[in-house]
């Protein structure tokens, strides 16, 4: 894989599930100790509570989205990618359940290493299907110079 700045990725658009949306409020719960207890309502996982909050139906977590960017990273670079990794994300508007999420990785710079790592830094956005922005950031990523 050659890494030239301005080369971009497009990863496969994501529906947002309702039965995605339950798993993971409580799998949130229980590593953050931050969450819903088993049979509490969350606007994470509950779309009547969520429009009682004023929300058109449940609200995935940012997490959820930051996950698609990770996710994103790792099909790219799959084997040539070192566990050293930083993300950086600002979420600029709810994602709701239905909703479909695409994420975009663009490569800013690429900085060999005596290594032969190479330091990646690459743009992130995930965007729905209007092509409205619901998350951008960036990613600080080591993989291998010669990544297949």
């Amino acid at each position: 894989m050659s890494y030239e700045k301005g080369r971009r990725w497009v990863a496969d658009p994501v529906e947002i599930r309702a039965e995605q949306l339950t798993p993971f409020s409580r799998a949130m719960g229980r590593a953050t100790g931050y969450g819903v207890a088993e049979g509490d309502s969350s606007y994470h996982d509950d779309p009547g509570h969520a429009k009682e909050l004023g929300y058109r139906t449940a609200v995935a977590w940012g997490l959820h989205t930051y996950g698609l960017i990770a996710q994103a990273v790792e099909d790219l670079l799959g084997a040539g990618l070192a566990p050293e990794r930083e993300i950086a994300v600002r979420f600029t508007r709810p994602v709701f359940e239905g909703e479909r999420i695409t994420t975009t990785l663009t490569l800013e710079s690429a900085a060999r290493r005596p290594d032969r790592m190479q330091r990646l830094t690459l743009a992130a956005r995930c965007a729905i299907d209007d092509g409205s922005t619901v998350a951008e950031g960036q990613v600080v990523v080591l993989a291998r110079a010669s990544a297949p």
